[in-house]
């Protein structure tokens, strides 16, 4: 509430401020923190902060018959902004779960920016919950480095993202620039589709919701089934654009590191920019003067 008394009217502010100053004459801290909850509680009901979350789960009604209720719960930066299901504890394993969405204070100031951000996130959560979708948490075993499985959780994103995005547009609840956004950032993710970038992209964000096997069978394969090898790099084994092969401009020590993870490589069976930058990243920082 103290964010969001800059945005009262003056009669308001000082109503809020008159009841608040009230409570700190109160001698017993556990009443008086008992008096500040139910202050501010009301002031949060009163201004309709709450507002944008009992909207957005209306939206999303089917919800409601899936869970056992919606928690929310503080996020400290932006990027743990999100709503996923979990299950209670103590509750049955076959019990419904709950939807915890993470929110920063500053968050509820918004309504528009805020009425987005729910609902990408519990159209996620819908599709979480919907069997047919399948949704897994961990993506199937492949015989990657732990900076090639980043990569593909980030190319999972990107797809689950787009497909978010482009059924929330033809429900008229997302602005149109939505889909120039997603367009660049499945560009940046999947560099080697070059001129097939917007027919690729289409169906994702464009088509029905794909379910989540779709989506791993894509992120593993963007080219198409049965991938050739040499549009592979040999290290990470993910589909590449260009292969660097050769010791030109391969560094010493990036040969070594890489040598200690891949036996048996050689410059010239090739390896993607990706791969390069990884590997001169971990090299250590020689020491400043």
């Amino acid at each position: 509430m103290l964010l969001a008394e800059r945005r009262l009217s003056a009669a308001e502010a000082a109503a809020f401020r008159t009841e608040r100053d009230r409570i700190y004459e109160v001698d017993e801290p556990d009443e008086r923190e008992l008096r500040f909850e139910e202050l501010h509680g009301r002031f949060f009901l009163q201004f309709g902060l709450d507002r944008p979350l009992h909207e957005v789960l209306a939206e999303r009604c089917e919800l409601l018959l899936r869970t056992r209720g919606c928690r929310v719960l503080p996020a400290i930066s932006r990027r743990e902004e999100m709503a996923d299901v979990r299950a209670d504890l103590g509750a049955p394993v076959d019990a419904a779960p709950t939807i915890v969405v993470r929110l920063r204070p500053q968050s509820l100031l918004d309504g528009e920016a805020l009425r987005s951000l729910l609902r990408r996130e519990l159209l996620h959560v819908a599709d979480m919950l919907d069997p047919a979708f399948g949704y897994l948490k961990e993506l199937p075993s492949v015989e990657t480095d732990p900076a090639a499985l980043n990569l593909l959780r980030e190319r999972y994103r990107v797809l689950w993202d787009a497909s978010i995005d482009g059924r929330l547009c033809r429900e008229g609840l997302l602005g149109t620039r939505a889909r120039a956004a997603r367009l660049s950032e499945f560009a940046r993710a999947f560099p080697m589709l070059r001129e097939e970038t917007q027919a690729a992209f289409a169906p994702w964000f464009d088509g029905p919701r794909p379910s989540h096997a779709a989506i791993v069978a894509f992120i593993q394969e963007p080219l198409g089934p049965g991938t050739a090898d040499e549009a592979r790099c040999p290290l990470c084994r993910l589909p590449t654009c260009v292969l660097e092969r050769g010791p030109a401009g391969l560094d010493r020590d990036v040969w070594r590191a890489i040598q200690r993870d891949h036996p048996g490589w050689r410059p010239e069976q090739g390896r993607c920019a990706r791969c390069a930058e990884v590997y001169e990243a971990l090299l250590p920082t020689p020491d400043l003067p």
